[in-house]
Order: C-alpha cells, then sequence, then structure tokens
C-alpha cells in the first residue's frame, strides 16, 4: 500500500480533509443556504408517480432496508414511489414488496459505469412514471422533503452541488480522449455530484441513453474518466444548462461535516457505519 493510499484511508486524515474543505467554502456555502431558505417556494411540478433508482450489489444491498422506510417517509411524502433496485442479491426478502422490482446487476469494478446500462433494462416500465430519480444507497433525510419545496422550479432535470467545489473549480474530466472531457471555454462555476439527480421521466431516460453511450465508447477506447459517471453527468449538465435545476450542497451533504448554523441539512449523504460493505 502507498503512503498516499494509507492516508486517504485513514480516519483522523479523512476527518482533517473534511473540515479544511468546510473552512474553505463556509462564507459561499452560507450565502447559498440563506438564499435558497430565503426563496419563496411555490410548487410548479405535479407528479403522478415517481421511480426511485437504488443500487445496491453484494453487501450494499443491506442498506436497502433503512433506504427505503426513509424515503418512503420523509422524501416527498405525499407522492406515490415506487422503487427500482439493481442489484446480485435477487433473493433479499424486501425485494418482493409490490412497490419494489428488482434488476438484475452483477457487481464488478465497473459497477457505477454500468448503472445507466441497467437502468434501460427497466425503460418501458419506467415510462410509466412520471418522474425517475436516482439516490444513493447511502443517502438519507431526518425531516420531510415536501412536494411543495422539492418541485418549486419547472425545469426538466435536476441535479446538486457538491460541497467540495463552491469556490474552488470542480474535478471536471481533463483527458481529451474522454468523451466527458470538459474544455477551457465550457463554464466551470458549477460542479454536481453524481449521488443524486434525475427529472421527469422523458428527458431523464435521455439523459441515461445518452450517458450509456458515451461510457461504453469511453471504454471501448480505454479513455475512461477519471471519476467515471459523475464526470459524464457533469459534461452532459454543462452542455444542457437550461434543462437542470441545481439544488443546493444541504441536498447531498457530507454526514461528516458540520453545516454553517443556522442550516440544516436536508439530504444527508454518507454510509451506515453498522454495514461492512466491500473495499
Amino acid at each position: 500500500m502507498s503512503f498516499r493510499t494509507a492516508l486517504v484511508k485513514n480516519k483522523n486524515y479523512r476527518k482533517f480533509r473534511q473540515n479544511v474543505w468546510y473552512f474553505i467554502n463556509r462564507n459561499v456555502s452560507r450565502e447559498i443556504l440563506k438564499k435558497d431558505e430565503e426563496e419563496i417556494k411555490i410548487q410548479k411540478q405535479f407528479p403522478q408517480k415517481v421511480a426511485v433508482i437504488f443500487q445496491g450489489t453484494e453487501n450494499y444491498i443491506k442498506m436497502l432496508p433503512n433506504y427505503y422506510e426513509n424515503l418512503k417517509k420523509f422524501f416527498l411524502p405525499n407522492t406515490k414511489k415506487d422503487f427500482f433496485v439493481m442489484t446480485d442479491q435477487l433473493d433479499f426478502p424486501l425485494l418482493k414488496n409490490e412497490d419494489i422490482f428488482p434488476i438484475f446487476q452483477e457487481h464488478d469494478k465497473i459497477v457505477m459505469l454500468r448503472a445507466y446500462e441497467h437502468i434501460l433494462k427497466a425503460e418501458e416500465k419506467l415510462k410509466e412514471y412520471s418522474h425517475i430519480i436516482w439516490v444513493d444507497a447511502d443517502m438519507f433525510l431526518e425531516q420531510e422533503l415536501l412536494e411543495k419545496e422539492f418541485f418549486c422550479h419547472d425545469n426538466p432535470l435536476f441535479a446538486v452541488r457538491q460541497p467540495n467545489f463552491l469556490v474552488i473549480r470542480g474535478s471536471f474530466e481533463r483527458n481529451p480522449e474522454s468523451l466527458a472531457c470538459v474544455s477551457s471555454g465550457d463554464d466551470q462555476s458549477t460542479y454536481i455530484q453524481a449521488c443524486f439527480w434525475g427529472g421527469r421521466t422523458q428527458e431523464a431516460l435521455e439523459l441515461v441513453r445518452e450517458l450509456d453511450s458515451r461510457i461504453k465508447k469511453d471504454m471501448h477506447n480505454e479513455s475512461m474518466a477519471k471519476l467515471e459517471d459523475e464526470a459524464h453527468l457533469n459534461k452532459y449538465r454543462i452542455e444542457n444548462p437550461d434543462l437542470f435545476y441545481i439544488y443546493p450542497h444541504s441536498y447531498g451533504y457530507p454526514i461528516s461535516r458540520k453545516i454553517p448554523k443556522p442550516f440544516k441539512k436536508k439530504i444527508i449523504h454518507g454510509k451506515d457505519e453498522k454495514i461492512e460493505v466491500p473495499r
């Protein structure tokens, strides 16, 4: 193991790094969160039924029960939600629920790069829903996120800002051989996370088809982006800025980092420490 790898895995170092990010971004973070809190929220979209996408192969499937109960209770509580679960653990008991639709996905080293491919397996079923929303397996809420607040925009797609890159430029792909490559002339003022995205079904499926195609071309050309699916998602947003509504970073805030007072984390992002997952 290299010194750098050992350092990154060290909990004290990770905590130190989180604190550094917090102090670098805290003033801008506070401004963004204040603007969001002061905005008068008027619901502009009225979903009939939402498809939530969960990915959990191998031991990650153990995150599903808490995830399922949490999102059913707190996320868009007045909207019908079904869960599309991509996993290789098809005998997991919860998958028998009538509002859960399993999609087989084998576990491999590029499991995230193949996510879009597996979403498309359920394309015809997904067309029955008004909206498709990807929520990472390790995300949860501590209070209700109501439809009035969440659907306060009429953009067909949405994503969430990465809290590390409010001041510093994001980790965009720079390899010109990759289809995720961002050029110097592109708008790099906003960097989004791949943990939480989605939107109206037609536009969301168009995004999925396009990114699946680009990722497969990169794999064929051996020019995969360093940050894989997140790099491609950022490139797609840069190309289609008018399609996206960008939620502030409080909608995907790290579990291990404090948020500027008096603001609260809308959606918390962090692994369930009680569950052992493969490294």
